[in-house]
């Protein structure tokens, strides 16, 4: 059975040190939930490597850390446990190999757009953060610019009318929930509601919020954005209102495992996931 954190209640259960948290100038840039069993981590700043790591009840379990990446962000993850990482070099495709081994299956770098939008091949450079809408389908903000992708035919089905408001900013953090998507934009404390319909979206301003990094959702139809000068998650409900919100220590990420809805915050600076939960 799914489970989703009491947010009023949340304490932190561990903390734990990163793979290279004790390298130089390494930070944690993302993570997410693979399944009810493990986490997939991006870490570094020169280097960016993607980490994989079993859960167990006591702590975080390295598997492996050997793929490397260019630029790297927030990972997330489908249903069937495939990985997308955003990078300088487009979308990386990862599978998860017996629950111990990472996989690189392919990059999605070179994307068409559907006769419907002109037909034309681009490459896709500078990806800063991916949504999951289903198992085929992608959404993804590179440089002023929302697209979403056709994971199979590497094609884009649509691309986001930014409007004056949102042309000039950097686009940080996309998730997709019951059809509506939400983006963050920096270095304003801006968050970009796109209805269902996909039309002009609503600009939320939270009293308080000053840097999105992640976001994603959870099982009970909950937006959760990472606010990383803030110093807390914030969150909302579908249709943007502030739910609450949960104190952490310099978050650039945030992830809900659905077996047991634990909470799990990527804390940028100091190279560590805390763990947190209602427990």
């Amino acid at each position: 059975m799914l489970q989703v954190p009491d947010y009023r209640r949340l304490t932190v259960r561990s903390t734990f040190h990163t793979a290279v948290a004790d390298t130089d100038r390494n930070v944690l840039r993302g993570l997410c939930a693979v399944g009810g069993s493990h986490i997939v981590t991006v870490e570094g700043d020169n280097k960016y490597r993607i980490c994989l790591y079993e859960v167990t009840p006591k702590k975080l379990k390295l598997r492996d850390k050997h793929l490397e990446l260019e630029v790297a962000s927030n990972p997330r993850a489908d249903s069937r446990g495939t990985v997308y990482v955003p990078y300088q070099g487009g979308v990386a495709v990862i599978d998860v190999k017996d629950g111990k081994h990472l996989h690189l299956v392919r990059t999605i770098s070179a994307i068409r757009y559907t006769h419907q939008l002109g037909g034309l091949v681009t490459q896709l450079r500078s990806v800063h953060s991916v949504a999951v809408e289903n198992d085929r389908t992608l959404w993804v903000t590179v440089d002023h610019g929302v697209y979403r992708v056709d994971v199979t035919s590497e094609s884009v089905t649509a691309i986001l009318d930014l409007g004056e408001a949102l042309q000039h900013r950097q686009l940080d953090g996309i998730a997709f929930l019951s059809g509506s998507v939400l983006v963050g934009c920096s270095p304003s404390s801006t968050l970009a509601l796109y209805p269902p319909d996909k039309s002009t979206p609503t600009l939320l301003q939270p009293e308080g919020l000053k840097l999105t990094r992640g976001i994603t959702v959870d099982q009970d139809g909950h937006f959760l954005v990472a606010d990383e000068r803030g110093n807390k998650i914030w969150i909302l409900s579908a249709t943007g209102e502030v739910i609450d919100t949960v104190a952490a220590e310099t978050p650039c990420d945030v992830t809900v495992m659905a077996d047991h809805g634990h909470l799990y915050v990527a804390n940028y600076w100091a190279s560590q996931v805390t763990i947190m939960s209602a427990q």
